[in-house]
């Protein structure tokens, strides 16, 4: 009986680890991909208008090349990063005067800072965001 006991703790702790890693995978591939297992895939052309969009708004994203949060913030928009209005803190430093902390986002004269997702960018800029 405590043998079985045992078996079924390790069955159960087994299936959990699985699933925290399942859900960790996921979250990690919807992170820098765009894929989620939703099936919310946001397309190239679609990142492009968001970019452009938002610059257009008068957006801009500070950030450094030393900054991995900066390099998760670029990787959401993959190719279309080329259209957002950056300013590499490193090589610029007067311009970011003032910054808490990078990436930030600069967005309707407020600084937001740290990572942002798609979606908040896009309600914070009114920009719209087809997936």
């Amino acid at each position: 009986m405590e043998q079985e006991k045992k078996r079924i703790i390790i069955t159960f702790a087994v299936l959990a680890v699985i699933v925290v890693g399942l859900y960790f995978t996921a979250s990690f591939i919807t992170k820098y991909t765009g894929y989620s297992i939703t099936g919310n895939v946001i397309s190239e052309s679609s990142l492009e208008e968001f970019a452009k969009c938002l610059t257009e708004k008068g957006a801009i994203m500070y950030g450094s090349a030393t900054c991995s949060h900066c390099a998760n913030q670029k990787a959401l928009f993959k190719n279309a990063f080329k259209y957002i209005n950056y300013t590499e803190c490193l090589s610029n430093p007067e311009q970011c005067v003032g910054l808490e902390g990078v990436p930030a986002w600069k967005i309707n004269e407020k600084i937001i800072i740290g990572e942002q997702k798609l979606e908040n960018l896009a309600e914070l800029s009114g920009c719209k965001l087809n997936k």
